[in-house]
């Protein structure tokens, strides 16, 4: 038992650089197994694996001195599949190129997911690939049902980049809530592409709940393609409430029964 258990009795393992039980986040996730509560300790942990919560684990992400920084290998990522009741809070910061694979996903939130509680986590998405895109680009990626979320973007510019669309969070989940900051997002686009800042990506994003604040969302090379929010066609009966600005088109909804009227656009 490390000296921080004494500091933590109500956690059963504690991360951190030094002095805990575990130094990796991915490690602890794993070794811990479900229905474990989890602190890290703040700074920065350099993962070399997936990090992959379980179900019922709760995670507590320390939030003084910056927060949590998990800084993802090459291809790795922060998933959450097959898993369900997982609880975070605190504050994390995820950043990376992410998995090429996965349209360069960091943070992937996939099959047979739902009752994730992270609505007291302040989630930080920073990518860090800028160029060289082979692929199309979507860092984030949600699919859980009955879910709660507090995600941001920060400033982000993509160059160079030919025939590919960028979604900066993909939304595909039912009965969910989401608090959502997408900062300057910029995309140099050479032949044919889109940018999305966020995206109700397909039939299965229905009856979610979003409070936004979209400040900044454009293209260059060819412009006007930069979409502050964009719902496709069948992703239906979903609330939005906040600001979109700045951008080359504020909304496009091409989707049924959506209440966009608290937008400001």
């Amino acid at each position: 038992m490390s000296s921080h258990i004494a500091r933590f009795p109500e956690y059963d393992a504690i991360v951190s650089s030094s002095g805990g039980d575990y130094t990796s986040i991915a490690t602890a996730l794993a070794t811990e197994g479900t229905g474990k509560r989890i602190y890290v300790c703040s700074g920065t942990y350099s993962e070399t694996e997936d990090v992959m919560p379980l179900t019922d684990q709760s995670i507590h992400f320390e939030e003084a001195d910056g927060g949590v920084i998990i800084d993802l290998d090459t291809d790795k990522k922060f998933l959450m599949t097959n898993a369900s009741d997982i609880t975070l809070a605190g504050r994390l910061k995820v950043t990376g190129t992410g998995d090429s694979s996965l349209y360069y996903c960091l943070f992937r939130v996939i099959t047979n997911v739902s009752r994730i509680n992270a609505s007291k986590c302040k989630i930080i998405i920073q990518p860090t690939l800028t160029t060289g895109l082979t692929n199309h680009f979507c860092p984030t990626y949600f699919m859980a049902d009955y879910s709660s979320w507090d995600l941001s973007i920060n400033d982000w510019n993509i160059t160079g980049a030919a025939s590919k669309n960028a979604q900066g969070i993909s939304i595909n989940s039912k009965f969910s809530f989401y608090r959502v900051l997408i900062d300057t997002y910029t995309y140099a686009i050479t032949t044919s592409g889109y940018l999305d800042g966020l995206v109700l990506a397909s039939a299965s994003a229905c009856y979610n709940s979003i409070d936004i604040i979209v400040n900044s969302v454009t293209t260059t090379g060819i412009t006007g393609r930069g979409r502050g929010i964009n719902i496709v066609s069948g992703a239906s009966y979903n609330s939005i409430r906040g600001v979109s600005r700045n951008c080359d088109i504020n909304l496009l909804d091409s989707g049924t029964g959506n209440k966009t009227t608290d937008l400001a656009t």
